[in-house]
């Protein structure tokens, strides 16, 4: 039972929208909201215990991921590199909690939500429950998605046009990078040399996926910097958000 459960074997495949899918989306998203309501108005001694929890957690989720890899004799330099999406804002989790740095946290917030609500609704995923794979994965990508919202509900961090633009432009140069990285490594990372085998939403975009991608990653960053027009909006109208502490720039 053990060996299965940290082998490269297991005893269940993943299925999309199965019931443990269903199940593990459900108490994602009910744990984050019962974790927020919990730290609301906490003193901030309690909430650095918090966040140095989760950082730390982030950290030794991607080692476990990593010596996964090792054990089972499957880590290549050409596919196991942290440099995906979300490999990457597992990486930012742990900075963001210790460090606070605003920088750190604008390019979770896009790069946190985008990622890690695509890859729990349609996972990359071969293992099923309860296999070591399934629970890491799962509990790697709610540890960014609870830290996102912690800073824009709890810390009420604020996303500015120029936080907004700035993101945006270090993705596409964080995309070029990867590109020279993959001819260099005659690797796919990001799926930004060659579409995946398998269906997905590059399908979509054509021959000219990568031209396409840079296109719908502006519309996704536009959608989740409207919501922080409006309530800047509603903090120059509302004196009394103001009161409770709500900021802009």
């Amino acid at each position: 039972m053990s060996i299965n459960f940290f082998s490269l074997r297991s005893d269940s495949y993943f299925k999309l929208f199965s019931i443990p899918h269903i199940i593990t989306l459900f108490l994602i998203t009910v744990s984050i909201i019962f974790i927020l309501l919990l730290l609301k108005d906490r003193t901030e001694k309690i909430r650095f215990k918090f966040r140095l929890i989760i950082g730390i957690s982030a950290i030794v989720l991607q080692y476990l991921y990593l010596i996964w890899l090792i054990v089972n004799d499957i880590f290549s330099i050409k596919t196991s590199l942290p440099l995906q999406i979300c490999s990457i804002s597992l990486i930012l989790v742990f900075f963001a909690n210790i460090t606070k740095n605003k920088f750190i946290i604008n390019m979770l917030y896009f790069w946190g939500i985008i990622g890690g609500i695509y890859a729990i609704l349609f996972p990359n995923l071969l293992q099923g429950f309860p296999h070591f794979r399934f629970i890491e994965f799962f509990i790697a990508h709610w540890l960014i998605l609870l830290t996102v919202f912690y800073f824009i509900f709890i810390e009420k961090h604020f996303i500015s046009f120029k936080d907004f633009l700035a993101s945006y432009l270090i993705t596409i140069l964080y995309l070029v990078i990867i590109f020279i990285i993959n001819i260099i490594l005659k690797s796919n990372y990001l799926f930004l040399n060659k579409k995946p085998f398998f269906n997905s939403f590059f399908d979509y975009f054509g021959n000219y996926y990568q031209l396409w991608l840079v296109i719908a990653l502006f519309l996704l960053f536009l959608i989740l910097y409207i919501p922080f027009i409006i309530f800047k909006f509603n903090i120059l109208q509302n004196k009394s958000l103001q009161k409770k502490g709500f900021y802009y720039e």
